[in-house]
């Protein structure tokens, strides 16, 4: 069973977050590369690799992240 870490914070996340850093957020596995593969702000490619920008991101959050979107019917 995954636990999420509460202790989290912007000053322990590492300036580009990965997919462990991802799931330690309690973001799932699933769900950071969904949001890789979007056009976001927050994604950042090095090496073949795909990270999220931290700071944009946890802007994004704080946002509302999906629920800020605007669905388009």
């Amino acid at each position: 069973m995954n636990t999420v870490n509460t202790s989290i914070t912007r000053e322990t996340l590492p300036m580009y977050i990965g997919v462990k850093d991802a799931v330690r957020m309690g973001i799932t596995r699933n769900r950071f590369y969904t949001l890789t593969h979007r056009d976001n702000d927050f994604v950042v490619e090095i090496g073949g690799r795909v990270y999220l920008d931290r700071d944009n991101l946890l802007a994004w959050l704080a946002q509302g992240g999906d629920r800020s979107r605007k669905d388009k019917e």
